[in-house]
């Protein structure tokens, strides 16, 4: 019994050891990396510091005009960053590039910090995530700053391609965003800047008979009225289809269930020379649109 119960108590005391290890040593750990960003930070704020940097942007300076604007601590990813010069008229030129400790990462929604030259201000924030704990770096004008908590990123910060923002740039044709677009500060695809893409349907076919031109994708009918039957076909390898939509041209749509099927449709033409566009999407049970394309649009071209 004496040993049972000694053995419960040091069970609970190596429990409560390794517990305190865990959160102690995660909050040391994301703290030392919050340390390492706001030391680097504040080198943004030394000149004097960046002299042999800033030569690399003299060769392409309109001459009597400052060779760089500012200095930046710019994320290239959710680990890594660089310390760069913001040349006035060529691309920034690092200094040095650097990675947060192991384990900790940059969470979504910012890219850095930036320090205006001329105005001799420093500006930026962001959150670093360590083992589901989190901590803030900010700059308040002058100096950098750590603390507890989230933010909000309403700091400014410098230009940066999307994943450095922790996010994706998704394929405008092929792919949809999650959400809605980042588009301050990203330099490579700021109107397809999302969380997370999702692949679209992928429109396998879409022709009629009678047989549309191949070049123009013209269907081309006489007299006043004519029969058109339309045929689709969609892909499902990434979602099943949960609805397909054809738009006649003439005002009318008709909506299907089915990821392939034929749909007959009777134009009518009061006078002669009618033209109707006619196009098909399709959405998934994700609720991602298929694209639009030159193969989703068949052109309806009564003879004059």
């Amino acid at each position: 019994m004496n040993f049972l119960s000694t053995f419960l108590k040091l069970s609970l005391v190596l429990f409560l050891i390794a517990l305190f290890g865990f959160y102690g040593g995660r909050e040391i750990w994301l703290f030392v990396a919050a340390e390492q960003v706001v030391t680097d930070a504040k080198h943004l704020t030394y000149p004097k510091q960046w002299e042999d940097v800033i030569s690399g942007c003299s060769s392409s300076t309109i001459t009597g005009s400052s060779p760089f604007e500012g200095f930046q601590l710019r994320f290239i990813d959710q680990e890594n960053y660089a310390l760069e010069v913001d040349c006035t008229a060529v691309q920034p030129v690092a200094k040095e590039s650097t990675t947060l400790p192991q384990g900790v990462k940059k969470t979504v929604g910012s890219a850095g910090f930036y320090y205006d030259f001329d105005l001799q201000a420093l500006s930026g924030e962001i959150q670093l995530e360590f083992l589901g704990r989190t901590r803030v770096v900010y700059a308040d004008g002058e100096t950098v700053k750590q603390t507890w908590g989230t933010t909000t990123f309403v700091a400014s910060q410098p230009a940066s391609a999307c994943q450095a923002f922790g996010l994706t740039c998704c394929d405008p044709v092929e792919q949809q965003g999650v959400g809605e677009a980042v588009s301050a500060g990203v330099v490579d695809c700021s109107q397809n800047c999302f969380s997370q893409c999702l692949q679209r349907p992928t429109l396998l076919s879409f022709t009629a008979d009678p047989t549309p031109n191949h070049e123009t994708r013209t269907v081309s009918v006489e007299g006043t009225s004519s029969l058109v039957i339309f045929s689709y076909a969609f892909d499902e390898t990434q979602a099943e289809v949960e609805s397909v939509t054809i738009q006649f041209g003439d005002g009318t749509t008709r909506t299907l269930e089915d990821a392939n099927s034929l749909v007959t449709k009777e134009y009518a033409c009061p006078q002669r020379g009618c033209v109707y566009a006619a196009t098909v999407k399709a959405v998934d049970v994700r609720g991602v649109e298929s694209a639009e394309s030159r193969l989703s649009t068949m052109v309806i071209e009564f003879a004059p």
